[in-house]
């Protein structure tokens, strides 16, 4: 079974943004499987402490 990246997608992709954008606080973001199902969402995400 694939990875379902689409359903999420927009999310997925500005948490990973946020995290590679060296001006913004987050440096961390967590993934995680949506139930029992292929999709991946953002579980959480944070920044320094």
């Amino acid at each position: 079974m694939a990875v379902n990246l689409s359903k999420n997608g927009s999310a997925l992709m500005a948490a990973y943004k946020e995290v590679i954008d060296a001006k913004a606080d987050t440096n961390w973001a967590l993934f995680t499987y949506e139930g029992n199902s292929n999709a991946i969402r953002l579980a959480e995400k944070g920044g320094k402490i």
